[in-house]
């Protein structure tokens, strides 16, 4: 049976050292000297106790979990997990891999210094198994950040602020009980004092009146400031946290549709703020009515108060219909206007292609296809929200003749007076009213739960290894041993080995889609590779601290970002003490002086994200500027020089080796330029292929070697030689 936990085993200094391997992904690095001192070799074993109070100090904790080889066969989310052996060993389990119709465990040895993934068939697993395996998860504290996001996250938070929701609900008391004075006003004038003319008791009552609707007004305004005090902290304190939470995303998570879904999991945060405060709250508070009416509506009569319950239970049972008949036509409406907001950012920034290839009929029926499908949609909901309203409309009417008829039934028979049927219909009103925003709001707290779990979308996801690591500085010099990156079911890398020594040049070349940019970013910390080892500096790559190691590293492609400000903000994030001579060096070197030369305001130029306001490929050198800036060890160009016109990428040809200097390079590119002076700057070629190296090695000797290299360069010759044909012709 799986999830049942065992409290004790006896845990000994490999199975120590197998479980403080598995931390690593939670982004917890306890090397092996923390071990040794903790769970020493020649020591007895120790209990799982003492296992989990050494992990608590990393906020982690150890749990021993009873499970069927079925269940680990299936229970994907386990791995990795440390599995002790009858025999007194112990493994760390990575994955179940089926092979035709047999499973094989794919595990680490902990003592293997390779840290080579191996493979035992699961037969022999077995043999040695004893049917527990050890799970460290994060140790969830009372901190807000650390616990999932859900409706049982507000529990805590609200606790904090129990004294203000008690005195809130003592003033939704008061305020129930002070809006009964303009009832008992009507009902005494109507009875007392219209019967005897007693005037000077109509001036008391009427100033009584008065001072108790302004004492009502203030405690509302109180109640008011209390439910948008504490909406506040928790705005802010959510606010806070998920855009924490977002910077702690690992890169690949912040890709492709994800951008979209998560700016929408940020704007929902002020959403559910004002409906928790201006929805959940104020009818939550406002149910005090019933606490306050309902024993005055029994009071005046039990047959009113149950004639007066019933019709409020049938008027929120209508709600609540008419809620499921529109079903889930709020959520697709704003699924389909998302879709047009999208079609028509899409028509804005395409206007130019779509006349070029004539395609405005397509757009234009593809914009009535979602606007037919937006109208009909909030038709629906608006046939149903107004069918709702006339009905309880009718309700509400009928509740009123049905109390004045009943009432003067009473009258007559002298159960009641005359003041106490307007009475009893003015309770009725007040009554109702929150009990029908009540069943409402139960009715409609799939949208309250749809705000939670788009927040949940960022807050509930794994962080990167922050803080955590080594955080030596490096030389640049990578090992890559069978290194495999899956995007689901498509193998962008497979299996690829090759290194790279320290300060080298390195070109990288392929046709597109050979795996470079994946590599590129994989060096660059943005991906971990699915399979392999990549090491850096003889340090494997995740037992580094990632945002030190990121410093250290630049990744330069085509399309550079940046931030919405100045020329000189965007270089001041990357180096707070920017010499001028510096920067002027720096300038040179890329080419960007004679860009900065050209702009009115020079450095002080605002640019936005993509730095439209700078001509040709200004932005490029512009983001090449800033990465100098910032010194790098590792350089790294995605096909970087492509939209550059031909003086810029001589100008950097020339300046390749200043550029380069003291840091390993790793250039990426789709062609090959077949002019000798350029290949030269590489001390190696590295050539992919449908994710695999196909040729390493100098230009020389991928040319005998290598085929696809070979009919590379032999296609860029054709496209260059058509190029200089095309020249002679216009000449």
């Amino acid at each position: 049976m799986f999830g049942k936990k065992k409290n004790e085993i006896l845990v000994d200094h490999r199975l120590a050292y197998s479980v403080s391997l598995t931390t690593r992904r939670h982004g917890v690095y306890i090397n092996r000297e923390e071990v040794e001192k903790k769970f020493p070799v020649d020591d007895p074993p120790k209990t799982t106790r003492e296992l989990n109070a050494f992990l608590a100090e990393k906020k982690l904790e150890a749990n021993i979990i009873n499970i069927s080889i079925k269940d680990f066969k299936d229970k994907n989310f386990v791995f990795p997990c440390a599995v002790p052996f009858n025999n007194g060993e112990s493994i760390i389990a990575l994955s179940v891999l089926k092979k035709d119709d047999d499973y094989f465990i794919k595990f680490l040895d902990p003592l293997d210094p390779q840290a080579r993934q191996q493979e035992v068939q699961i037969n022999e697993f077995e043999k040695l198994w004893k049917n527990i395996v050890i799970s460290v998860n994060a140790l969830r504290g009372s901190e807000s950040k650390e616990r999932p996001f859900d409706v049982k996250w507000f529990l805590p938070e609200l606790w904090k602020c129990r004294y203000m929701l008690l005195c809130a609900f003592i003033i939704s008391i008061l305020l129930n009980i002070l809006s009964f004075t303009p009832i008992i006003f009507i009902q005494i004038a109507l009875d007392k004092v219209v019967g005897y003319k007693a005037v000077s008791t109509l001036y008391v009552l009427t100033a009584g009146v008065v001072v108790a609707l302004i004492f009502n007004a203030i405690m509302g305004f109180i109640r008011d400031y209390i439910f948008n005090y504490i909406g506040d902290l928790l705005e802010s304190r959510i606010a806070t946290d998920i855009f924490d939470k977002l910077l702690g995303l690992p890169l690949i998570e912040v890709q492709g549709e994800n951008i979209t879904k998560f700016g929408g999991s940020m704007q929902s945060v002020t959403a559910l703020r004002n409906t928790l405060v201006m929805r959940v709250f104020k009818v939550v508070f406002d149910l005090t009515a019933v606490l306050v009416f309902v024993p005055v509506m029994f009071a005046y009569n039990f047959l009113m108060g149950i004639i007066v319950l019933g019709f409020a239970l049938l008027m929120g049972f209508n709600k609540i219909v008419f809620s499921n008949i529109a079903g889930k036509s709020p959520e697709i409406l704003n699924e389909v206007e998302n879709s047009k907001n999208s079609l028509i950012r899409e028509t804005l920034h395409g206007m130019t292609m779509l006349k070029e290839f004539e395609e405005e009929e397509s757009e234009r029926k593809n914009w009535r296809k979602s606007a037919a499908a937006s109208i009909i949609l909030r038709s629906k909901k608006n046939r149903a929200n107004s069918t709702s309203t006339e009905i309880n409309g009718f309700l509400q009417q009928a509740m009123t003749i049905v109390i004045i008829f009943t009432g003067v039934q009473l009258v007559f028979a002298e159960q009641l007076s005359a003041g106490s049927i307007i009475a009893i219909n003015m309770v009725a009103g007040k009554l109702t009213s929150p009990i029908i925003a009540a069943i409402t709001l139960f009715g409609e707290r799939s949208q309250v739960l749809a705000l939670i779990s788009r927040i949940s979308d960022i807050w509930n996801k794994g962080n990167e290894q922050m803080g955590a690591g080594v955080h030596s500085a490096i030389t640049g010099k990578y090992l890559f041993e069978n290194i495999s990156m899956n995007f689901g079911d498509v193998k962008a890398l497979n299996k690829i080995s090759f290194n790279i020594p320290p300060k080298s040049k390195v070109g990288l070349v392929g046709p597109t889609g050979a795996g470079k940019s994946t590599l590129l970013n994989m060096i660059a910390g943005t991906f971990r590779p699915t399979e392999g080892k990549m090491v850096i500096d003889g340090v494997g790559f995740n037992q580094y601290d990632l945002s030190h190691y990121r410093s250290q590293v630049m990744l330069l492609d085509k399309n550079p970002i940046f931030f919405k400000g100045t020329i000189e903000d965007n270089l001041a994030r990357v180096s707070h003490n920017i010499g001028k001579n510096e920067l002027a060096h720096i300038f040179a070197l890329t080419g960007f002086d004679e860009h900065l030369q050209q702009l009115p305001e020079g450095i002080h130029s605002e640019i936005d994200e993509i730095a439209s306001q700078l001509a040709g490929g200004a932005a490029n050198l512009l983001a090449l500027s800033r990465a100098l800036l910032a010194n790098p060890k590792v350089l790294l160009l995605d096909e970087f020089a492509d939209s550059l016109d031909i003086d810029t990428r001589i100008k950097l040809q020339d300046n390749f080796s200043s550029i380069t200097n003291d840091r390993t390079v790793v250039d990426a590119q789709n062609v090959i330029s077949h002019e000798l002076d350029s290949i030269s700057n590489y001390d190696e070629i590295i050539v992919l292929n449908g994710g695999k190296v196909v040729g390493q090695g100098k230009h020389e000797q991928l040319i005998i070697n290598c085929e696809i290299y070979r009919q590379m360069l032999e296609k860029e010759k054709k496209l260059s030689a058509i190029g200089e044909s095309d020249t002679a012709v216009i000449k």
